[in-house]
């Protein structure tokens, strides 16, 4: 009875953990993965996050660093993106379709850059890099797999058995949110007349929080688990160079790094200590990857540089960094109210139930796009933007906090920017999300089964829509 109840509370942290994660990790809104596009400076939510070839002052930190050589003497960039994220999605499959509230994200950037010699230049920035989150509200029945049927005024009525369905009462929430800022220290160099190098160091910091009402050995239960750390030290490098007074290239280039967030798992009563039944609360940690990415552009500059047409590619290689999720339970308050009995704790070492792995088989995010910035007055500028991109997210794993799959995700994008005076530029910027409803026909086998502790891939409808709003001013000497 001990170690049925021991691998009861241990599979509920593992519940929490790899669903919450799970479930938030493929969400980029627009484009499927974990990092926002149209954000960081509202002239590059205008031009739907494209700029490696033609960025300019402190946005250039997060974008390609080699554009901070247009600052002149002093820059400083506050802006702020505002992500509002709707989802509909099933958690009884087909007939059990519903949507989640506006999820409502800021997320902010300040950067500054200082010339200090003729051909150098350095900065410091702090920003979101990965930034999402997700919540539905009211859930009335749980179990991916169930087919269900409902009555006039939504009720579940009936199933057909291909799984046991859980019916809430009263109905329950579901929420994750995830956020990375990193702390940028950049240096620009222009050797050459118009070719341009630069390279930012990056400090990663990670906050991850979730509440899950999950299905842990047959008996559901909320669980609420938070973790947080610093990741190991990542590089951003960039370059810029001017083929002609027309034509201007770049590119860049970030590494992957590792956040390590570590903190608590806390489970319900009656599912967590063994003697008594009480609550429980377990150390937990994990690891998060931001992955690899490389981008390249060309901008034209015609009309007397009163016309910019510019067009990009990137690829994020989330294949090779998000495959899978490991991460691991301690029992640190063995001997307290609210630890786990030590001889179940023992026996859950030896059998491997205090790690586990979760398979997430993401793909690499491939995203073209073009954009255009006119020059309507000298101080008036107005831009829009178009990008394609495919999903991160495979059928297979699928859920109802990730951007459904799909290989033709589309991002709209306009705005403008208008000097006032001599020493301040406003940019105001918006951009939408678009793509098709993924219909999962079938459940995945491995990942939809009724012994699956975190389901994904299962049958039902899965849709997404995001919007973005980006405001920002830049003070110049």
């Amino acid at each position: 009875m001990k170690l049925r109840f021991r691998r009861q509370s241990t599979t509920a942290a593992l519940a929490l953990l790899v669903l919450a994660t799970g479930l938030a990790l493929p969400a980029q809104r627009a484009r499927a993965n974990s990092e926002p596009p149209s954000v960081h400076g509202a002239r590059y939510t205008g031009t739907g996050g494209l700029g490696a070839a033609f960025v300019e002052g402190p946005p250039s930190v997060f974008h390609n660093p080699a554009g901070l050589l247009s600052i002149d003497k002093f820059e400083l960039t506050l802006g702020f993106t505002t992500l509002l994220v709707t989802y509909n999605a099933p958690f009884g499959g087909y007939g059990s379709e519903q949507d989640s509230p506006p999820l409502i994200g800021p997320l902010p950037f300040l950067g500054a850059g200082f010339r200090v010699a003729d051909d150098w230049v350095v900065g410091l920035s702090l920003y979101i890099s990965v930034g999402f989150g997700g919540n539905f509200t009211n859930i009335g029945l749980l179990t991916e797999g169930a087919r269900v049927t409902r009555d006039t005024e939504g009720n579940v009525v009936s199933t057909d058995g291909t799984q046991d369905p859980f019916v809430t009462d009263p109905p329950v929430d579901q929420s994750v949110q995830l956020f990375i800022a990193e702390l940028a220290i950049p240096v620009a160099w222009e050797p050459i007349e118009g070719l341009r190098l630069a390279a930012a160091l990056r400090l990663p910091y990670g906050n991850f929080k979730a509440v899950a009402f999950q299905d842990i050995v047959g008996t559901w239960a909320p669980a609420e688990q938070t973790v947080a750390g610093f990741g190991i030290p990542g590089v951003f490098l960039g370059v810029q160079y001017d083929v002609s007074d027309v034509v201007t290239i770049g590119a860049a280039y970030r590494s992957q790094v590792r956040v390590h967030m570590s903190g608590r798992v806390d489970l319900p009563n009656g599912l967590g200590s063994i003697g008594g039944r009480r609550a429980a609360s377990l150390a937990a940690e994990t690891d998060w990857y931001v992955p690899h990415m490389i981008r390249a552009g060309v901008a034209f500059h015609l009309l007397e540089r009163r016309l910019m047409l510019s067009v990009e590619g990137r690829v994020q290689m989330h294949a090779r960094a998000n495959r899978d999720l490991t991460f691991a339970l301690t029992n640190d308050h063995e001997g307290l109210e609210d630890g786990v009995d030590p001889a179940a704790w023992r026996l859950a070492e030896r059998t491997g139930l205090n790690a586990f792995r979760s398979n997430f088989e993401w793909k690499n995010v491939y995203l073209l796009g073009a954009t255009a910035e006119y020059n309507i007055a000298d101080n008036f500028r107005w831009r829009f933007a178009a990008t394609w991109g495919n999903n991160a997210t495979p059928a297979t794993t699928v859920t109802p906090f990730s951007p459904p799959p799909s290989t033709r995700s589309w991002q709209v994008a306009t705005g403008f920017g208008v000097d006032i005076g001599t020493h301040l530029v406003l940019d105001v910027g918006f951009a939408a999300g678009l793509g098709p409803t993924a219909v999962i026909r079938t459940d995945d086998p491995d990942n939809c089964a009724n012994d699956a502790i975190v389901k994904g891939g299962c049958n039902g409808n899965y849709s997404i829509n995001s919007w973005f709003m980006g405001l920002s001013a830049t003070y110049r000497l």
